[in-house]
C-alpha cells in the first residue's frame, strides 16, 4: 500500500509535467508488479461501477484491485482533487449520495466510546460508510493539506466496508457495547477494524483514573453487557506498565464469541477490545 501511495503522489507531480497518460500507466503497472492491480491515470477505468462521484475538479488516478474471490466485486481507490473546502465538499457529496438512495451508517468503532456529559460521538461525513441499494459500499476521506497532493480519497467496495453494509441490513453485527468513559476523560481518538468473524475497537485517551481503575471501569461495563470473564482473574496484570488484559466469553445474536480486553495506564492511556466468533 505504501508503494501505491508513493506512486499516486508521483502521479500528481507527473501530471503537471506531461499528458502522456499511457506511458505513466505503463510505469505504474510495472512498479506495482501485481497482475490483479490496475492503475488508471486522470480518468476512470472502463469497468468502474455506476456510482455518483463528487463534482470536484478532476481525478488524479484510480487503483483497481481484484481480490481473487469468486462473485466479489472489484475494489477501487479513487484519488480526487478539489479547489473548495473539504468540509463543504464532504457535506455536498454525502447529500448527493443520500439523494441517490445510499444509506449512511456510522463507521464501526466510532460509537463504541462515549465520554459522559458530551453525548454521542458527532460523526462527520468522512466517519460514515455509504451503502447503495444494489450492494455497493463507499467511504471517503478528506486529505487536503499543505503536504498532500490529493484532496479526497474514495474507497469503493473494499471488503471491510461491504461487510458493514451487509450487517446494517440485518441489524447490528457488532458485539462490542458502547463504553462510557468518565466525564473528565480527554479522548484523543478512536479506531476500529473488522474481519469476516472478528471486530476490534480501540481508543487513546487521558483520564483521572490509573490503569487498574480504568480496567475496572471498562470490565464492569462488559460484564453488564453479558460478557463472562474466563477464569477468576485477569489474564495479564503488569503493575510496572499499568497493563491489564482479560479474556471473556459472550453470546451475541445466538452465536458464541470470545472477547478480549487490553487496557494500558500511564500518562497516555489505551483501550483495545476484540471479539472473535467461535468456530
Amino acid at each position: 500500500m505504501q508503494t501505491v501511495l508513493f506512486l499516486v503522489c508521483f502521479l500528481g507531480f507527473s501530471l503537471a509535467q506531461t499528458t502522456d497518460y499511457a506511458a505513466l500507466e505503463t510505469l505504474f503497472k510495472k512498479a506495482i508488479g501485481a497482475e490483479t492491480t490496475q492503475i488508471t491515470v486522470a480518468q476512470l477505468p472502463q469497468n468502474f461501477p455506476s456510482i455518483p462521484l463528487p463534482s470536484f475538479e478532476g481525478i488524479y488516478g484510480v487503483v483497481s484491485q481484484d481480490n481473487g474471490m469468486t462473485n466479489e466485486p472489484m475494489e477501487f481507490t479513487v484519488y480526487l482533487k478539489t479547489a473548495g473546502s473539504s468540509n463543504i465538499s464532504s457535506k455536498i457529496y454525502s447529500e448527493t449520495l443520500s439523494q441517490n438512495g445510499w444509506q449512511a451508517i456510522p463507521d464501526f468503532g466510532r460509537e463504541n466510546f462515549v465520554v459522559d456529559g458530551e453525548g454521542a460521538y458527532d460523526a462527520q461525513a468522512s466517519d460514515m460508510i455509504f451503502c447503495s441499494p444494489e450492494g455497493a459500499a463507499l467511504q471517503f476521506y478528506p486529505t487536503k493539506s499543505e503536504d498532500s497532493f490529493t484532496d479526497y480519497v474514495l474507497y469503493i467496495n473494499q471488503f471491510f466496508i461491504r461487510e458493514q453494509c451487509k450487517s446494517a441490513k440485518v441489524g447490528s453485527a457488532n458485539p462490542i457495547p458502547t463504553i462510557h468513559l468518565p466525564q473528565t476523560t480527554e479522548l484523543f481518538g478512536v479506531g476500529s477494524g473488522s474481519g469476516e468473524t472478528s471486530y476490534d475497537a480501540n481508543a487513546d485517551l487521558k483520564s483521572s483514573l490509573n490503569g487498574a481503575e480504568l480496567y475496572s471501569h471498562v470490565d464492569a461495563q462488559l460484564k453488564e453487557a453479558g460478557w463472562l470473564l474466563r477464569g477468576k482473574q485477569p489474564l495479564l496484570a503488569d503493575s510496572s506498565t499499568e497493563t491489564i488484559s482479560s479474556l471473556y466469553t459472550l453470546t451475541y445474536n445466538d452465536e458464541s464469541w470470545i472477547g478480549y480486553l487490553w487496557v494500558q495506564g500511564g500518562n497516555t492511556q489505551s483501550i483495545f477490545i476484540r471479539v472473535v466468533k467461535e468456530d
